[in-house]
C-alpha cells in the first residue's frame, strides 16, 4: 500500500516539474510576442503622427538585440525630415520613448525617410574629417554647432581613429555640443 501511494506522489511531482517548464517557454514566448506588437504599435503611432502633419507613410520596422530600425516610406519626405533634421529627430526621441516604456531593456531607435541616415552619415564624416584637419593644422579647439546625441557619437568614433585628436561633448540637451581639440 505504501508502494503505490509513493509512486503516485512521484509520478505527481514529475507531471508538476513539467508543467513549470511549460509555463516558462510559453511566458517567454508571450514577452516576444509583447515585444512585436509593441513595435507595430510604435510604427502605427508614427503614422499617425504623420498623417497629422498631412502626409501619409507607411512605417516598417527591423528589430535586432541592440537597435530597432523604423523605416518611413512616404511621398513628402522633406516635410517629415524637416529643416536642418528637426521634425525626423522628434519623431525619433517620440518613438525611442514610446520603445523605452514598453521595455525593460534599452536599445538604439532609428528613424530613417529614404536614404536620410546615409546621407546625414557622410555629411557628419565629411564635417569630422574637416574639423580633423583645421584642429591638426591651427592646433586650435573647435567647437560645433549642437547635434543629437546620435550624430555626436557619430563624429567622436569617426575622429576617435585620428592621432592627435581628442573629442568630448559639452553643453545640456537638447543643445549639447562637440568640443574638438589638439592632443600632443
Amino acid at each position: 500500500i505504501m508502494n503505490a501511494s509513493l509512486v503516485q506522489t512521484t509520478e505527481e511531482s514529475v507531471s508538476q516539474t513539467t508543467v513549470v517548464e511549460e509555463t516558462e517557454e510559453v511566458v517567454e514566448s508571450e514577452d516576444k510576442a509583447e515585444a512585436s506588437v509593441s513595435l507595430e504599435a510604435v510604427a502605427r503611432y508614427l503614422e499617425d503622427v504623420i498623417k497629422a502633419f498631412g502626409a501619409e507613410a507607411k512605417v516598417s520596422v527591423e528589430a535586432s538585440s541592440r537597435e530597432v530600425h523604423f523605416n518611413i516610406e512616404t511621398d513628402k519626405s522633406g516635410l517629415i525630415i524637416g529643416k536642418h533634421g528637426k521634425i525626423i529627430d522628434a519623431l525619433q526621441s517620440l518613438a525611442q520613448v514610446m520603445d523605452h516604456r514598453g521595455h525593460h531593456r534599452r536599445v538604439a531607435v532609428l528613424l530613417n525617410v529614404g536614404d536620410y541616415r546615409d546621407r546625414r552619415a557622410g555629411i557628419l564624416e565629411s564635417i569630422a574629417e574637416r574639423t580633423a584637419r583645421q584642429v591638426l593644422k591651427t592646433k586650435q579647439a573647435v567647437i560645433l554647432d549642437p547635434l543629437p546625441a546620435f550624430e555626436r557619437k557619430q563624429i567622436h568614433s569617426h575622429l576617435s581613429q585620428i592621432e592627435h585628436v581628442k573629442t568630448h561633448s559639452e553643453g545640456v540637451e537638447p543643445n549639447r555640443y562637440l568640443v574638438v581639440e589638439y592632443e600632443n
